[in-house]
């Protein structure tokens, strides 16, 4: 999951992730809003990333949603959601192994 901080002042950052029911995380969406702004609500937030998905090509059809805090996230790592608590875990970087010619 890519994951971008975003530098200057903001009152208000919040992300969600879409993810199939194996929690792997198909689409992310943040929103965030600049000192006097008016932040969406979490239902905004919501249908956007659907709408988003969708736009995309995704059939969100059986994805689920998770608000997650964006400040909590590590830029390097990689994550899935645990379907049975409801949260983000981190998850090892996949490592290819070398295959040899013959």
């Amino acid at each position: 999951m890519a994951h971008t901080s975003h530098p200057g002042a903001f009152e208000r950052w919040s992300m969600v992730v879409l993810y199939d029911p194996n929690g792997n995380i198909v689409h992310t969406h943040e929103s965030v809003n600049v000192q006097g702004g008016t932040h969406p609500s979490r239902d905004v937030i919501e249908r956007d990333a659907l709408e988003q998905a969708a736009n995309a090509g995704r059939d969100t059809t059986n994805l689920s949603i998770l608000h997650v805090d964006p400040n909590s996230l590590k830029t390097d790592a990689n994550y899935k959601v645990d379907t049975i608590k409801g949260v983000l875990v981190e998850v090892p970087h996949s490592t290819h192994s070398k295959r040899k010619h013959a």
